[in-house]
């Protein structure tokens, strides 16, 4: 009887850690998923920005 228990809480606890291993991996794969696409969409504002700044100015040079 002992060592059953002994067995069951051992194969709890691998189990437990295998669980918590790949939920640390998945919650750090979609903190880098996140972030990456914040940067890439302000990286695209800016370039967007920059590109109506010089429209704005080519078209004051035709004026």
């Amino acid at each position: 009887m002992e060592t059953s228990k002994k067995n069951v809480k051992k194969v709890k606890n691998v189990f437990q850690s295998i669980f918590t291993f790949f939920a640390l991996i998945s919650f750090i794969f979609v903190g880098i998923f996140t972030g990456l696409s914040l940067l890439s969409n302000l990286a695209y504002r800016r370039y967007l920005k920059g590109n109506t700044v010089k429209i704005k100015e080519k078209i004051q040079k035709k004026l």
